[in-house]
């Protein structure tokens, strides 16, 4: 542009009163004024738009915060999460195994039970059919004791001993050995000549062996039919142990595996709104990212064309200048002033010169400059010389400008270093220290259930050795009345054997004592008087004497071996019993105390560990402290002053401007032919920052 208006100023130069350029220097003050108004406009402009994307910026900030927040919190909850149904898996694993183990032993159980019931009632069968077998040849030998003739008896003998050895031989299992011999001599003697001698044995008659056999049989009969009650009792209670354990142990799977199913659409749930939230979390930050830079960018083109505006301006005033100069016109407010003569002209450039030595000596505080002015205002030194001082002062004074933003800058690149640095590691630690804090919540979580499951297993071990003691009180008073029972149907028995032998032995002398009066006394008989002998009372007519009372005596004994039996059967069942419950709560109070034993140990790690993380918590909160005071440090290092590197940089390149500017219009005034260029002579050594003379 310079140029241009150089083409143009010889064909304008003409004598007049007015100066025919004057609408040329009121164009370009029209077009500077358009210029500065636009420059105005763009400012308001761009406020609002910087005002709407720092809104931008913010909102989306928080955002991101929120989400870091949201993640941080679904990632520990996650982490606990996962842990619990680790947890709850390995439960589920083991109580598969413990329904697996009830179900087999339930098998095993009830197999053992129905073949314990089969062969009890193959005895029981067994035995009917032997006391049915004694009952009938007991009947057989009282028939045969109606006959007159001893050989009918006798008979009848051997043919029921024979029956009893060939179809019954186990009851030669429970007879002593002479009653066994006997038996034997009469099985084998049965198809031989009938003799006059009775057969003996041990204890009596033959008779006497066929009831003791059916009172020993019917014994074993209702012990066995106790035993059998009894057992069969066993194994009712055993199997409804076993039906309540697997049934409470289905439960038991059910309700953890329907947790667990809860779980895990849980963690799919947390995993999700947690990828959900990332996914956010990148959108947000790319968000930013766009924001910033696009902001950035559009600093950057209003810097730029601000830029070109004040070089723009400049070339317009440098414009106005060189027509004012070459015209001899002035525009001061953009008006046109006459033409002076050359010598004023010359003293007025002086005069300007000099006023812009003050500036620049006010603005770099340069003591040379300011004895350079008061020399030439005193004029102790010719113009040329001074002229050419000035210039290099002003150029050492640029140069000075220059190594002070190159050091600016070396510092602004060691401070964005350091704070991006520790903000970096500021964050780090600030994860540490919410991953510790999640891991010591956990921790704290698990500590808390084990002291609860720690309390209740306790509390049941106290209840069961309770219920053991009350048990065992109740068993001994049972046992003792048991005992008592016990020995009451004893003490029955022996009173009534021996008055059933009393009494037997008086019938059996009055049968005879009967039949010796009957071998004694002749003749015709007395009248009104019975001639047979006395034998004993009778219940009636037909039955023989003291048939009555020994089967009352009989049955009563029997009754009382019943007794017996029952009660000790019972003392038995209810032993087993007590056993059994025993059994069950020492391995539950066993079970329970290696609980106790098992989650103490388990708390006292837990515990440790959780002491562990609170000392790493602690380091790294002084670590994280210690690097938010260091960043406090260099950001107050750094960006705490009045100016910002920015604000700093844009003073130097406006005040290396307006020396160069300076130092234009001395080096004209003082008639100075030295290169104008910035940096002109130093040589290619010297190489400025990129960042020095540019606007930031």
């Amino acid at each position: 542009m310079q140029c241009l208006l150089c083409l143009f100023l010889p064909a304008l130069a003409v004598a007049s009163e007015v100066h025919p350029i004057k609408n040329v220097m009121s164009m370009i003050q029209t077009l500077d004024q358009k210029a500065l108004a636009m420059e105005k406009e763009e400012a308001s402009s761009f406020e609002e738009y910087q005002a709407f994307m720092e809104k931008e910026k913010k909102n989306f900030g928080k955002a991101i915060a929120d989400l870091n927040e949201k993640i941080a919190s679904g990632e520990t909850s996650l982490k606990a999460m996962k842990a619990k149904q680790a947890s709850s898996e390995e439960k589920k694993e083991s109580g598969a195994k413990r329904l697996t183990e009830l179900s087999t032993s339930e098998a095993e159980a009830k197999s053992q039970c129905a073949e314990a019931q089969a062969l009890n009632a193959a005895a029981l069968k067994d035995m009917t059919a032997t006391i049915q077998a004694l009952t009938d040849g007991l009947a057989s030998l009282e028939a045969a004791k109606t006959q007159p003739a001893a050989a009918a008896g006798l008979a009848a003998e051997r043919t029921v001993a024979k029956s009893l050895v060939t179809q019954h031989a186990s009851l030669l299992e429970v007879i002593s050995k002479e009653d066994e011999a006997i038996l034997l001599d009469l099985a084998a003697s049965s198809d031989a000549a009938p003799t006059q001698a009775p057969v003996k044995s041990h204890t009596g008659s033959v008779v006497d062996l066929f009831k003791k056999l059916l009172v020993t049989y019917k014994d074993k009969h209702a012990k066995t039919t106790v035993e059998g009650a009894k057992a069969k009792g066993e194994c009712e209670v055993v199997q409804a142990q076993q039906t309540e354990s697997i049934s409470l142990a289905q439960t038991s799977q059910q309700t953890l595996e329907g947790s667990l199913a809860e779980l895990k659409s849980k963690i799919s749930q947390a995993q999700s709104e947690l990828a959900e939230a990332k996914k956010d979390l990148a959108t947000n930050s790319k968000s930013l990212q766009d924001t910033d830079m696009e902001l950035k960018m559009k600093t950057d083109e209003l810097k730029e064309r601000n830029y070109m505006r004040k070089k723009e301006h400049e070339a317009f005033q440098y414009g106005l200048q060189l027509l004012a100069k070459v015209s001899g016109l002035k525009a001061p407010a953009a008006s046109l002033v006459q033409l002076r003569s050359p010598d004023m002209r010359a003293v007025q450039k002086k005069v300007h010169a000099i006023n812009l030595l003050h500036e620049a000596a006010q603005l770099t505080q340069s003591r040379e400059l300011q004895r350079l002015t008061s020399e030439l205002e005193d004029g102790a030194a010719p113009v040329a010389e001074v002229g050419k001082k000035v210039d290099q002062t002003i150029q050492q004074q640029v140069w000075k400008i220059v190594d002070d933003q190159l050091d600016d800058d070396k510092k602004r690149a060691w401070c964005e270093q350091e704070v991006n640095k520790t903000t970096i590691e500021k964050k780090f630690k600030d994860d540490v220290m919410q991953e510790i804090k999640g891991k010591i919540e956990v921790a704290q979580a698990d500590i808390a259930e084990l002291e609860s499951d720690i309390e209740t297993a306790t509390k049941g071990v106290a209840s069961a050795k309770k219920d053991m003691h009350e048990e065992a009180m109740l068993r001994e008073k049972a046992k003792h009345e048991n005992k008592d029972a016990v020995a009451d149907a004893k003490a029955g028995q022996g009173a009534l054997k021996m008055a059933m032998e009393h009494i037997q032995k008086f019938y059996d002398e009055a049968k005879g004592a009967a039949a010796s009066f009957l071998q004694v006394r002749q003749g015709a008989p007395s009248p009104g008087w019975s001639e047979a002998g006395y034998t004993g009372v009778s219940a009636d007519s037909k039955g023989s004497p003291g048939e009555t009372i020994l089967s009352l005596l009989e049955s009563t004994l029997t009754s009382y071996t019943t007794m017996e039996a029952t009660v000790n059967a019972e003392e038995t069942q209810q032993q087993a019993a007590f056993e059994t419950k025993v059994k069950d709560w020492k391995a539950i109070v066993a079970e329970s105390e290696t609980e106790v034993e098992l989650k103490t140990q388990e708390r006292l790690r837990m515990i440790e560990k959780l002491h562990g993380f609170a000392e790493t918590q602690k380091l790294t909160d002084r670590q994280a402290a210690s690097l938010e005071n260091y960043l406090k440090d260099v950001t107050a290092d750094c960006y705490s002053s009045n100016s910002t590197f920015a604000t700093r940089a844009a003073e130097r390149t406006a005040e290396i401007a307006s020396l160069n500017a300076s130092r234009a219009t001395l080096q004209d005034a003082f008639n100075v032919t030295t290169g104008t260029q910035l940096l002109r002579g130093r040589g290619p050594a010297r190489k400025t920052s990129s960042n020095a003379l540019a606007p930031n």
